[in-house]
């Protein structure tokens, strides 16, 4: 069978083409392999498994460029580049959801994947989203 294609039994049976989101690269006997994580493969038949987006992965035999989803701390639709949650917000979970701001008290230095932090002792974040901790006034804690 030439790449691309397959066949379950032996002798003159035609060769059947590898199903969306499975390739075989080589000539001869053998099978069809899942595309690897973080790749994709539309069509049947030959062919590469494409990358997914940035900051995007899929699931192993993905089929289509729409399960590239993004990553934690990245936001946007499935199936293109994800962009990076700002300082002061984040992203636990995986696919399309929105960034969420840090709630007062925590903050977030970086962009991209992390978690909000508490606010070090003695001092305080009285906004959510973006900012700095502040000193807190004398005489408190």
């Amino acid at each position: 069978c030439d790449a691309g294609t397959f066949k379950e039994t032996t002798g003159a049976a035609a060769c059947s083409l590898c199903p969306t989101g499975m390739l075989k690269e080589t000539t001869g006997a053998g099978v069809c392999s899942a595309c690897p994580a973080g790749t994709f493969k539309a069509t049947t038949g030959a062919g590469v498994c494409a990358a997914c987006p940035a900051w995007t992965s899929s699931g192993e035999g993905s089929d289509v460029l729409t399960d590239c989803i993004c990553l934690a701390g990245y936001t946007g639709p499935d199936g293109a580049e994800c962009t990076a949650c700002d300082a002061g917000t984040f992203k636990e979970t995986t696919g399309a959801a929105a960034c969420s701001l840090c709630p007062t008290g925590m903050l977030k230095e970086t962009t991209g994947a992390g978690v909000c932090s508490a606010c070090p002792a003695g001092t305080f974040k009285a906004t959510t989203g973006a900012g700095v901790c502040a000193a807190c006034p004398a005489w408190t804690s």
